[in-house]
């Protein structure tokens, strides 16, 4: 029999308001989180008898669980989920008289009615009319009859009938949690619930700390308010849609660390809108909502859950402020307090956020007797502060330094690639990355990094806005400010010291922000810094920039002591599975020798003449017994009337020979199968335990393994710094820099290269002019190719400059006394005096030519290179051409990489 179709009337196809969002959302969390349950029941209920014990308990806890949706409803005042609860209710015990054939019919339509339900809450219209017909079918034990069907459409696409409880869902949570806990909801609670009188405050609500308003309000101009309303109501409902994202989905979802940047993103939007129009007040609580935001991204879902209300309240109640300050200001600032939030705004903030909130405002835009915003011409030191405040939130900055040191070098990369090719798409990128570390590290009150990234990121926005050629001057200031940037960066990070020249790049930086601002552009700008332009940027040949806005997954630190002690653990586990191997064999072996013994005894049927053999003794046995009764006794016996083996049934000889056959034929083969069976299953239970101990330890490894990319901006961040000391443009090649190995590989290596690559500039490569005299291109070029050859990884760092003077080496080790003025030596020989401890150290003459920079040329260092390159069993070889340049080329086991 088809079931029948109910269509809704054309006056029913309407949006249909059941209840608030909250409380929908509040009901449909109540069915998801059981959803698993109720399979497991239904499973239960579906395969067993009706008289098993287990379909009992079954039935009884899928009742249950059917029950306190019904009370969810009725609390809620849904009277058509109701009914539908109901309904299955009468379903679920129906489905106890059926046979198991009748009631596998009906599993799937159990299955799905979850489902169905879920659809209802979210769209009312389509959905009611779904569960209806769903509910009609007649595998059901107890289908929905038509008639009875146009009422409960009707109940489905009726409004909630009971009042939202002051607090919201969690108040109707709470009722809802009394109620289970009383053993259901009583007769009348719905209508109790909605005709009790309205508490006289919230019970999420904070306790009242005295703020109210002394004077009146005035947030100056209304143009300018305009402006943020607008502002504000544009971005409503982006930051709905995030936040939607941001609190159902889990952590480790990459579409949930984009929903949690694009929310804090639009609130930075607000941010710089407020900074823009001088409401400073709206820009504190744009911090305080980013700092929520930042510290809730990194917890778990339920705190999001928690928070959720107070995050969809705030923008209407900015809005309420914006527009009637006076009324709206308080519950503003209590809702900013409550403890849903991450950090709830403390009562003595709350008060010094309220004199800010109602400071008057002038008709400029600007807090009164407070000049409008405009940009310094002047850097301050003060203004390159690396210094944390005190007070500062340390999960936020833990968070802040586990994600800078990543945007600082993609911004890095950045401007390389704008350099070497602009494109918008990477000009835009590049604004979006100054945008997030202008905002994060003012935030945290960092300000040296904030200040350069902030009048970059205007910089940027006007090339954005404006498809120009980027004059050569300003592409300096650039690399110079991101370099500067990443050195802020590691000092922060505890891994050098700040940078010295940093007042003078953000003096550079605001002399180009301020031109913009006058539109001239093509002007390079007149900086009040003492040191000069570099004659030409530092060039790097670079791969595509990683978007830092891709899904990193979650990072921890964790100690290198922690991973050595895995990797051993690691090496252990495979130990054991060896041994447990070897005993597996053991067994094996035994069990093939148990098999030949029986085969043996089968093969030469020796169980069989034993059985023979014993009746033939028998036999024997007897005819002698019987001879020696006739010739005592004389007594005549019938041998044909007597059979002897009668006889034997009864004999013990007998007895054991059955017994024994039995045991060796039937026992020891089921002894035999069961030995197999379990060889088989333990078989096999080694080899996944080698696979999962494979991939530990594959796992393991990688913890330790890094690819050379990881430090490539930093030999990139050393380039462009000497370059610039030197006064030597470079283009700076990396080639195979996807390699990886272990990570304290690369640390004893980083610094060996380090120092080859300042030797190169400073012994090496040519000035522009020297390079055009001797017809190279004025701009040299440095190359670290890394490779793989054999069972060897191989670093070479090669320099078109002038080479190693090989005259001045001899002469400097003859006068030190290393070799003999006569000695034939060959050059290759010539070039490892360079290596020796001490050797430039003893050579007043070649220092003396050389000269001593902050880079180098002391006469130490290359024997430090040797000894890190032994400590990691590796060679160093030199290969150099007077007037074509030097390569050093390392070469260390490839297997410091994979062990």
């Amino acid at each position: 029999m088809p079931t029948p179709k109910i269509i809704l009337a054309p006056a029913d196809e309407k949006d249909i308001f059941l209840a608030s969002p909250d409380i929908l959302e509040w009901v449909r969390g109540q069915l998801i989180d059981t959803i698993d349950s109720l399979s497991a029941a239904l499973e239960v209920c579906v395969t067993r008898d009706s008289t098993n014990l287990a379909f009992l308990e079954a039935i009884e806890n899928y009742t249950d669980q059917v029950q306190a949706f019904y009370d969810a409803a009725e609390l809620a005042g849904l009277v058509g989920l109701q009914e539908v609860y109901r309904f299955i209710d009468d379903n679920v015990i129906a489905l106890g008289s059926q046979e198991l054939t009748a009631k596998r019919v009906a599993q799937p339509y159990f299955e799905k009615w979850p489902a169905a339900v879920l659809d209802y809450l979210q769209a009312p219209v389509t959905g009611s009319q779904s569960l209806v017909q769903m509910m009609q079918d007649r595998a059901w034990p107890v289908p929905l009859e038509e008639e009875t069907a146009h009422q409960l459409l009707s109940l489905l696409t009726r409004s909630s009938t009971t009042l939202e409880p002051e607090g919201g869902v969690e108040a109707l949570a709470g009722e809802f949690d009394d109620g289970v806990e009383a053993g259901g909801v009583e007769a009348g609670g719905v209508e109790a619930l909605a005709g009790e009188e309205e508490a006289d405050q919230d019970s999420d609500s904070p306790g009242d700390i005295g703020l109210e308003v002394t004077q009146e309000i005035s947030l100056g101009s209304a143009e300018v308010l305009g402006i943020f309303i607008d502002e504000l109501e544009s971005t409503k409902e982006p930051l709905a849609e995030e936040l939607q994202r941001f609190t159902t989905l889990n952590n480790q979802e990459a579409a949930f660390l984009k929903a949690a940047e694009n929310y804090e993103d639009l609130i930075q939007r607000l941010y710089a809108a407020a900074e823009m129009l001088g409401l400073q007040s709206l820009q504190d609580v744009c911090t305080f909502l980013i700092d929520n935001v930042k510290l809730l991204s990194k917890r778990e879902l339920a705190a999001r859950t928690k928070a959720k209300k107070v995050l969809e309240a705030w923008p209407d109640l900015v809005l309420a402020y914006l527009k009637s300050p006076m009324d709206s200001v308080i519950p503003l600032l209590n809702h900013l307090r409550k403890p849903q939030w991450a950090q709830p705004l403390a009562d003595d903030k709350a008060h010094e956020l309220l004199i800010l909130l109602t400071q008057p405002v002038s008709e400029e835009g600007t807090i009164d007797e407070e000049p409008a915003y405009s940009r310094p011409t002047q850097a301050k030191p003060e203004e390159v502060s690396l210094k944390i405040p005190s007070d500062v939130n340390r999960e936020l900055l833990a968070a802040y330094l586990e994600e800078v040191p990543q945007h600082a070098s993609y911004f890095s990369a950045i401007i390389q690639r704008i350099i070497r090719n602009p494109q918008t798409s990477d000009i835009v990128q590049a604004q979006r990355i100054a945008y997030t570390l202008k905002g994060s590290s003012r935030s945290l009150g960092i300000v040296g990094i904030a200040n350069i990234a902030h009048h970059l990121e205007d910089t940027l926005e006007y090339l954005t806005q404006h498809k120009v050629v980027l004059p050569k001057e300003l592409t300096n200031t650039m690399v110079e400010a991101a370099d500067c940037i990443e050195q802020m960066v590691d000092a922060l990070m505890g891994q050098g010291e700040a940078p010295p020249e940093a007042l003078q790049v953000l003096q550079s930086v605001l002399d180009w922000a301020n031109r913009i601002d006058k539109g001239n552009l093509q002007a390079p700008p007149v900086s009040s810094r003492p040191a000069p332009a570099a004659e030409k940027p530092p060039e790097a040949t670079l791969p595509p920039a990683p978007d830092p806005n891709q899904d990193m997954g979650d990072i921890i630190r964790v100690p290198v002591a922690l991973i050595d002690k895995l990797t051993n653990l690691v090496g252990e586990l495979s130990i054991s599975r060896a041994h447990l191997e070897q005993q597996q064999g053991t067994v094996k072996n035994l069990l093939s020798e148990m098999e030949q013994a029986m085969a043996r005894l089968r093969d030469r049927d020796q169980l069989r003449r034993l059985e023979i053999e014993t009746e033939a003794q028998i036999l024997f046995h007897y005819t002698q017994i019987l001879s020696q009764l006739k010739g005592t006794i004389g007594i005549k016996i019938d041998q044909e009337e007597f059979d002897p083996l009668e006889l034997d049934r009864f004999s013990v000889m007998k007895q054991l020979s059955r017994r024994l056959l039995e045991s060796i034929i039937s026992d020891l083969l089921n002894i035999q199968e069961a030995l197999k069976i379990l060889t088989q299953q333990a078989d096999s239970l080694l080899l996944q335990q080698a696979r999962i101990g494979a991939e530990l330890h594959d796992a393991t490894r990688r913890t330790r393994i890094i690819s050379f990319s990881h430090i490539s901006p930093r030999f990139q961040r050393i380039v462009h710094l000497t370059a610039r000391q030197e006064r030597k443009p470079v283009d700076f090649i990396i080639n195979g820099e996807h390699i990886e190995f272990e990570r304290t590989v690369l640390n004893g290596l980083a610094n060996a290269l380090e120092h080859m690559l300042r030797n190169a500039f400073h012994h090496g490569i040519e000035d522009a002019s020297t390079r055009q005299q001797a017809g190279k291109p004025a701009i040299a070029q440095i190359t670290l190719d890394i490779s793989k050859e054999g069972t060897e990884l191989i670093f070479k760092l090669s320099d078109d400059g002038k080479g190693l003077d090989l005259p001045a080496i001899r002469k400097d080790a003859e006068e030190i006394g290393m070799i003999k003025p006569d000695t034939v030596i060959s050059d290759d020989e010539l070039m490892q005096f360079i290596l020796e401890p001490g050797f430039f150290m003893n050579c007043m003459n070649f220092r003396r030519a050389r000269g001593i920079t902050q880079f180098s040329g002391r006469g130490v260092g290359m024997d430090v290179v040797t000894c890190e390159i032994k400590k990691l069993r590796g060679t160093l070889h030199i290969h150099s051409k007077a007037g074509q340049g030097t390569s050093f080329e390392i070469r260390l086991p490839l297997s410091l990489t994979i062990n």
